[in-house]
């Protein structure tokens, strides 16, 4: 079944350093790597000689176009598939790929990829710009939980159906641009986080990045968008979720996981897939 697609343009609202989404289907030459100039306190004299002080990290902030990044990659149609590897063609390689060209975008921001990706062509060249610093969907959470952003999300005593109570604290964070794993499994907290990212035998088998949030009256998330490359069937495409799944899903009896990736649970939470207190969303978005 097909679900619902959308591509939402986000106005960047740092215009001074955030290099805009090109029509080209090329990335576009590196903006100067400057994302850290220091700027004076609003309404403090500058000082002599034409040095400025660098002034709180709160006010150093970069507006990364995280949407029309994700446009970008879905306006491409990705062959899913995990060989050759190079060509970060499968899911944690559609990650990798939305990585590379953010960090493109976004000069000095350490992302888990190399900036320098091209626009997938079939048949082309489509190697990869450099190595990961990851290379799996677990390899990736670990990545991120050694960055101290990774939140595990173990299902000890719960129903089918049933949100764990870690899964009810970081519903209302999901935010455009958070980075959602996901398992057929239900992890357990006396595993720890290792039995979800260990490379042979870890939970994790999927995972995406959220687009857009939508909230009920009372400000709590009911549903999202999310890009992520599926499967061979499907390729890379950006489908909804939900936290109480619609009745045309249920009606038959079937249940689904809050949020989950139709049978597969939300196992770890990433806030942003900016892994810097640098980086802001620009604040025009829908979140």
């Amino acid at each position: 079944m097909k679900l619902k697609y959308i591509t939402t343009p986000l106005v960047c609202l740092m215009a001074a350093s955030c290099a805009s989404v090109p029509s080209s289907s090329d990335t576009p030459a590196l903006p100067p790597a400057d994302i850290a100039t220091p700027v004076s306190e609003p309404g403090s004299a500058r000082p002599q000689g034409g040095v400025r002080p660098i002034p709180p990290e709160s006010m150093i902030a970069q507006a990364c176009d995280i949407k029309g990044a994700i446009d970008w990659m879905a306006g491409q149609k990705i062959i899913y598939s995990r060989s050759p590897a190079e060509e970060w063609r499968d899911c944690s390689g559609n990650f990798l790929r939305l990585s590379s060209y953010i960090a493109s975008q976004c000069p000095g921001v350490e992302m888990a990829a190399p900036p320098g990706i091209k626009a997938y062509r079939h048949g082309r060249d489509n190697k990869r710009p450099g190595r990961a610093t990851a290379r799996t969907t677990r390899g990736l959470a670990q990545w991120y939980d050694v960055k101290g952003m990774f939140i595990p999300i173990y299902y000890d005593n719960t129903e089918p159906g049933q949100a764990p109570v870690a899964l009810q604290e970081i519903r209302n964070k999901i935010k455009t641009g958070s980075v959602l794993w996901f398992s057929r499994r239900t992890p357990q907290s006396s595993d720890g986080k290792a039995a979800l990212y260990n490379e042979t035998s870890g939970a994790i088998n999927h995972m995406g990045t959220v687009v857009d949030v939508t909230r009920d009256s009372a400000g709590n998330v009911v549903e999202w968008t999310m890009y992520h490359g599926q499967n061979e069937r499907k390729n890379n495409e950006i489908t909804t979720h939900w936290w109480n799944w619609p009745a045309a899903y249920t009606s038959r009896g079937q249940t689904y996981p809050p949020g989950g990736y139709w049978s597969q649970r939300i196992v770890g939470f990433a806030g942003s897939l900016i892994p810097s207190a640098r980086i802001r969303l620009s604040e025009n978005t829908n979140q």
